[in-house]
């Protein structure tokens, strides 16, 4: 096939290779460490960010609502974007430092305003200027509420070995001008849509804008291991806000094997399959196993299963006449090395398991008779036997084709008059 493209489509595959392949280039340079601000009348202050990594760079601003669209803006103006603007030395070039300036008013409605700051490479395709790439940061201004009000930014519950408590953290910030006398926070465990443990931090007073950390112990040490539900709420005066819900994995030192073949095919070679599960909450080294299945044993490869990860194995079985149809039994045995404290080094630890696998035959379907080798077969026949009538058809005309008769001899010829009258010669 004589295939050409057209020079300006060509040159346009060209940059749009260049395009794809740089479009990760453009990046900010020099983020600033700030981005959280909490409002303060008529406060003015500037932010130096650094962009670069392609050759045109533009930036620009943008706003979403809050949460609450009644608590955008300020009494007069409801676009916060009004008090904020770019200083733009060399636009559309790179590797440059632009200033967001912020000169805010003397009033904001309560609630979070999100500016959000885009540094995009622009590229130029057939005139038009074109946006390919952009990465952004954001800026978040807090006005305080009157009212008392917190806002939660974290709550974590690490992962423990079992029979050991466990901790659960819940960072909160204060976003409300009054202080806050009396705030701590409750987290709850449960199993089954059951409270299984229940702890309560010690209360701290909150000033305002302030950020604590509420820590509590949960009593965890008869808790068998697994994946628990935990959430909190957090009281502050007469208030309360609910936290999200977290998984509390509280592990135990020991491996599982689960999804294991089941199934073998007699007189067959058979692939054998099986996952490793981690039940500890550490990694667990050089973790392999080997598999018997009759008389054959096969061994795996050795690999680390991070905490309460997992891993798939792959074996397989050479064909095996003495595995007659019917159950046996795969001993499938993990090793893995654990940390020990007391000597500081890695120990070699195993656990086995019995998994049952079935040997079976399978049944082998009745082909009908247009199907595969059986079509083949009656095809032959056909034409062996229209072979065979050809050739008796042959022979039968062969053998009543009539008999041709013998030629008649010719009489000799009559006797001239003078052969008459000729005497007859002397002896």
């Amino acid at each position: 096939m004589n295939w050409r493209a057209p020079a300006s489509s060509l040159s346009l595959v060209i940059l749009a290779i260049l395009v794809i392949s740089n479009a990760h280039a453009v990046g900010i340079t020099n983020p600033p460490s700030q981005r959280d601000f909490v409002f303060n009348p008529g406060e003015a202050f500037n932010i130096n960010i650094g962009v670069g990594g392609a050759e045109r760079i533009g930036v620009y601003l943008y706003t979403r609502n809050p949460a609450h669209p009644e608590t955008l803006g300020t009494p007069e103006d409801d676009n916060v974007l009004s008090y904020v603007r770019i200083n733009d030395p060399a636009p559309n070039t790179s590797d440059r430092t632009v200033t967001v300036q912020f000169a805010l008013p003397q009033i904001l409605k309560p609630g979070d305003y999100a500016v959000d700051f885009y540094a995009t490479e622009l590229a130029e395709i057939e005139g038009t200027v074109t946006a390919t790439a952009s990465t952004k940061i954001r800026f978040t201004i807090h006005v305080l509420s009157e009212e008392k009000r917190i806002e939660i930014l974290g709550f974590s519950v690490p992962p423990i070995p079992e029979g050991m408590n466990a901790n659960a953290s819940i960072t909160i910030v204060s976003r409300t001008k009054q202080n806050l006398n009396n705030v701590l926070t409750e987290v709850r465990l449960y199993r089954n849509d059951t409270v299984v443990a229940t702890a309560r931090s010690k209360s701290i007073a909150l000033l305002s804008a302030q950020t604590a950390t509420l820590n509590v112990t949960l009593d965890t040490e008869n808790i068998r291991g697994g994946d628990y539900p935990a959430n909190g709420t957090v009281y502050f005066d007469e208030f309360a806000n609910d936290t999200w819900t977290e998984t509390l994995k509280i592990g135990t030192l020991h491996v599982d094997v689960s999804d294991a073949t089941r199934q073998f095919v007699y007189n067959t070679t058979n692939k054998f399959n099986f996952i490793v599960s981690n039940r500890w909450n550490r990694e667990l080294q050089e973790v392999y196993a080997t598999v018997s299945i009759g008389s054959q044993g096969k061994k795996s490869a050795s690999l680390n299963i991070p905490a309460f990860g997992q891993t798939s194995y792959e074996l397989y079985f050479d064909r095996d006449e003495t595995l007659l149809p019917g159950t046996v039994t795969a001993n499938v045995t993990v090793f893995f090395k654990d940390y020990d404290p007391p000597t500081k080094t890695y120990v070699q630890k195993q656990e086995s398991f019995l998994l049952p696998v079935d040997i079976i035959v399978p049944l082998v379907p009745q082909k009908k008779w247009w199907e595969g080798e059986t079509l083949v077969y009656v095809l032959a026949g056909g034409l062996l036997l229209l072979l065979l009538a050809i050739i008796i058809l042959i022979l039968i005309l062969i053998f009543r084709r009539p008999k041709q008769e013998a030629p008649r001899q010719a009489a000799p010829p009559a006797a001239t008059p003078r052969e008459q009258r000729a005497p007859p010669k002397a002896q």
